[in-house]
């Protein structure tokens, strides 16, 4: 099932735009037209853009091209299960090395076994590029995501996988998360997770279900 268009936001809208599931944002040739930035305020290159100090993040957004056959992120649009690969591409690097990988790997090390760890995983967003003709740097925006799935074993939800052929195989991480909520998403509540944690005015109903009750065991 293919998640519904939602409205297109120009570059001139992206400061005070709202942040839908579905919508696309139009970018621009300069890096200041990268809308990621504008509308998460998390970084506006990579894949992994995390925000906040090591131990402390206040929120990551995943973004994804799609046009990695060897990375193949996937989007289960029905289900909302998001997999995404790690940041480590090359044998020259260890599989924690890039900062995007250590800081999931914390994150994951932390858990989410009780209310209090689940209210300082930082929530994640995430983005796909949209070609098609789109401008430079469009993307679009996927949802609000969650690590796990109350049907993948906890033991999935991040892994360090193989890659590549001897004698340059190396490891990079594979991560699994839950779409979670349809709902527009506050933009004030977006900025002030750096200030105010994650519930605080304006935070989604389903993530506040979440952090309080968890998935099922």
């Amino acid at each position: 099932m293919e998640l519904e268009l939602g409205p297109i936001f120009g570059r001139s809208e992206i400061d005070e735009a709202p942040l839908i599931k579905g919508a696309i944002y139009e970018g621009g040739p300069s890096i200041a037209d990268e809308p990621i930035q504008r509308l998460i305020g998390a970084g506006n290159q990579g894949g992994i853009r995390i925000k906040g100090s090591a131990g402390s993040w206040s929120k990551i957004v995943l973004y994804s091209t799609h046009e990695e056959s060897e990375w193949p992120d996937s989007i289960d649009e029905r289900h909302g299960h998001v997999t995404y690969y790690g940041d480590c591409r090359s044998p020259k690097q260890g599989v924690f090395e890039p900062k995007g990988n250590a800081a999931l790997n914390k994150i994951f090390e932390r858990g989410f076994d009780v209310s209090n760890d689940r209210q300082h995983c930082p929530p994640f967003f995430v983005f796909t590029h949209v070609r098609d003709g789109a401008p430079p740097r469009t993307v679009r925006f996927r949802g609000l995501a969650v690590p796990g799935s109350p049907v993948v074993p906890s033991e999935e939800w991040l892994v360090a996988k193989w890659f590549g052929h001897s004698p340059n195989r190396f490891q990079n991480l594979v991560l699994r998360l839950t779409l979670i909520g349809d709902g527009p998403i506050d933009r004030h509540w977006v900025d002030n997770l750096d200030s105010k944690g994650i519930v605080s005015p304006g935070c989604p109903v389903e993530l506040e279900r979440w952090i309080e009750l968890g998935w099922p065991s």
